[in-house]
């Protein structure tokens, strides 16, 4: 597979793509979107909410398209996820899993 970095990845792609492999939540499941706004804040340093505009209809008032870097950012970290992804001690991507893991539960 041929990768083009020029070409950005829109956060609704990277997420469809990686959420499920990261959490095992499906588009279609519950909190998949938090998830979502979750891991773009944590891998773009937006917050949330900035975030979560980018996933509402274009036609609402809270929209916001994210900056093109965004898209070019969220693009070469897909290719490094592809390729981490192949060994399996891969830093960056098990630390993106292990973020969106819920805390243990206290057990009293």
């Amino acid at each position: 597979m041929m990768y083009d970095l020029t070409n950005p990845l829109d956060p609704e792609t990277f997420c469809q793509k990686w959420i499920p492999q990261l959490t095992g939540i499906q588009p279609n499941q519950r909190g998949y979107r938090t998830a979502c706004c979750q891991l773009l804040s944590f891998l773009l340093g937006k917050s949330q909410g900035t975030v979560a505009n980018w996933f509402l209809q274009p036609s609402s008032k809270g929209y916001r398209q994210p900056e093109e870097i965004v898209g070019k950012y969220l693009r070469a970290l897909d290719l490094i996820w592809e390729i981490e992804a192949l060994f399996p001690s891969s830093f960056y991507l098990s630390q993106a899993r292990d973020y969106l893991q819920p805390p243990p539960e206290k057990s009293d």
